[in-house]
């Protein structure tokens, strides 16, 4: 059973202030589902990994690493 309800912006506040208070909060919407999880405060990325992602995304997004990794 699929349960529908339509709320209002002002419920979705309140909904979302109850549950995580004034947390970040992560939003994914699917074709039917909407998932909120609260986002871990956690040590800020450095420059050096930001840096680093385009050189090492060279090699992960080849063809023969999709390959590669394809019965994983």
């Amino acid at each position: 059973m699929i349960l529908e309800k339509t709320i209002s912006p002002c419920d979705i506040e309140s909904i979302i202030l109850n549950c995580f208070g004034k947390n970040d909060i992560s939003l994914v919407m699917t074709n039917n589902t909407i998932v909120l999880t609260q986002i871990s405060k956690s040590k800020p990325i450095s420059d050096t990994l930001i840096a680093s992602e385009n050189v090492l995304a060279k090699d992960w997004l080849l063809q023969e690493e999709d390959e590669a990794w394809k019965d994983l």
